[in-house]
C-alpha cells in the first residue's frame, strides 16, 4: 500500500498532513512525499519526519503541478494500492484501513477504486462544513458525472494497475491555464472504466483557504467546463437527457464560481447557456436565493446568529456524524433515481470489460480544451 504526497512550498500544513499519515491504523504502507521543486522548508520538513520513520521515501521532482508530481509517485509507488494525499489536507486514523477492507471485500478486477466523504476545515483544521452525503457505489458513471461527491484529491484509493490504466493524472488543464480540476478528470477517467466502492465516513479533511489551488475561483470554473466537455466527448454513450443534466451541473458550479472572482462577463455567459440549457436548474437556484434571502432578514434568526457556533477540530469529530440538515430535496432525488437507473441498467457504460483491458502505455492524454460535445451548447 502507497501513501503519495505531492508537496510544492507546503511548509505552513505538511507536518500536520504527515502526522496523520504515518499515524494510520493500518501499517503496511509507504509514504512516498514528492517535493515538487518547493522553496520553502518543505523538504527539511519531509526529511525530518524521513528520518524517524523508514516507511517515508522522497523524491525531488522540478516543479510541474500537482499532476505531474501525483504522476512521479505512481510511477515510483510500489504498492498494489494507492492512496493520495495533498500537503494541506488530514486524515482519520481510520481512512486506508477502512477503504482498504472496502475493496478487497468487493473481489474482482472489475473494482477499481474506492471513495469516502470529507469535511471541510480551515486553517486550524476546525471543521467548516461537510462535503456531499450523495453516497453511491457499483456503476456510477452517470450519477458521479451529476453529483461529484468526492469533491478533492485526499479522498480516493485506487488500485495502482487501474490508475495506469486509465493514463493516470493529466498535466495539460495546468498548461492550459486552467488546473484545479484535475482531480474530477481522473475520477472520471476512473468510473468510465471500473466499478467504485464508497465508504460513507467523513475520514478526510479537506482544508479550504485563501492561497490553496481550490481558492482560484475563476481558474477552476473553467476547468470544470473544459474537463465536464471532455468526458461527455469521450461517452457518447449518455442519453441526451442526461448529457443536458451533468453540463447544466458544471455550468452552474461555473457561474457561482465565476460570481464570486468578480467574473461578470463569465457569470452572465454561463447563467445564459444554463438557461438554455435545462431551465428547472435556474429556476430552483432562484427559488433558493429568494428564500435564503427572505430567512437572512428575520431579525430573530439575525440575534441567534450574533454568536458564531464553536468548532469542531477534525480529528475529534465523529467520522460516523451527519450534520442536521435534510434530504437533498425532490429535485435532486428525482434525478438521482433516474441517473441510478442509468447506470443500473448499463446504458452509462460503453468501454470493454476491464478484464480485457491492457494498462495504457507511456504518459497521460491531453484533454481537448474547450472543444464542444455533441448538442451541448458551448460557454463563450
Amino acid at each position: 500500500m502507497s501513501i503519495i504526497i505531492p508537496a510544492y512550498n507546503a511548509e505552513t500544513y505538511l507536518a500536520r498532513t504527515l502526522r496523520t499519515a504515518v499515524h494510520q491504523s493500518y501499517r503496511t504502507v509507504e509514504i512516498l512525499i514528492v517535493n515538487d521543486g518547493s522553496t520553502d522548508s518543505t523538504l527539511s520538513i519531509a526529511q525530518e519526519f524521513a528520518a524517524s520513520d523508514p516507511r517515508i521515501r522522497i523524491l525531488n521532482t522540478p516543479n510541474g503541478g500537482v499532476a505531474a508530481a501525483r504522476n512521479a509517485g505512481l510511477a515510483a509507488a510500489a504498492g498494489e494500492l494507492v492512496a493520495f494525499l495533498d500537503a494541506d489536507d488530514l486524515w482519520h486514523p481510520e481512512k486506508i484501513r477502512r477503504q482498504v477492507d472496502a475493496l478487497r471485500s468487493c473481489n474482482g478486477p472489475e473494482w477499481g477504486a474506492v471513495f469516502t466523504l470529507h469535511r471541510r476545515i480551515d486553517e486550524f483544521d476546525d471543521v467548516i462544513s461537510q462535503g456531499a452525503t450523495v453516497i453511491y457505489s457499483g456503476d456510477i458513471l452517470a450519477r458521479h458525472f451529476y453529483f461529484k461527491s468526492v469533491g478533492n484529491g485526499s479522498a480516493l484509493l485506487v488500485r495502482r494497475d487501474a490508475a495506469l490504466a486509465v493514463g493516470g493524472y493529466d498535466s495539460s488543464y495546468r498548461a492550459a491555464g486552467i488546473g484545479g480540476c484535475e482531480d474530477f478528470d481522473f475520477e472520471m477517467k476512473i468510473v468510465a472504466r471500473y466499478k467504485v466502492a464508497f465508504v460513507p465516513e467523513f475520514l478526510v479533511g479537506y482544508r479550504v483557504y485563501e492561497g490553496s489551488m481550490s481558492s482560484n475561483r475563476a481558474r477552476m470554473a473553467e476547468g470544470m467546463i473544459a474537463t465536464t466537455r471532455n468526458h461527455l466527448e469521450a461517452n457518447p454513450q449518455l442519453s441526451e437527457e442526461t448529457r443536458r443534466w451533468i453540463m447544466a451541473g458544471a455550468l452552474h458550479y461555473a457561474r457561482v464560481n465565476f460570481l464570486r472572482a468578480r467574473r461578470f462577463d463569465r457569470f452572465f455567459a454561463s447563467t445564459w447557456e444554463l438557461a438554455r440549457l435545462d431551465p428547472p436548474v435556474l429556476l430552483r437556484m432562484g427559488k433558493h436565493f429568494v428564500m435564503n434571502l427572505i430567512g437572512s432578514l428575520n431579525p430573530i434568526r439575525l440575534l441567534r446568529n450574533r454568536e458564531p457556533e464553536p468548532r469542531i477540530p477534525y480529528l475529534e469529530a465523529d467520522p460516523l456524524e451527519f450534520a442536521s440538515r435534510g434530504p437533498i430535496g425532490r429535485f435532486q432525488t428525482a434525478r438521482f433515481q433516474r441517473l441510478c437507473e442509468v447506470d443500473e441498467s448499463g446504458l452509462s457504460r460503453a468501454l470493454p470489460d476491464v478484464a480485457d483491458m491492457a494498462p495504457a502505455q507511456g504518459s497521460p492524454g491531453t484533454p481537448k480544451l474547450g472543444a464542444s460535445v455533441g448538442s451541448s451548447p458551448r460557454v463563450t
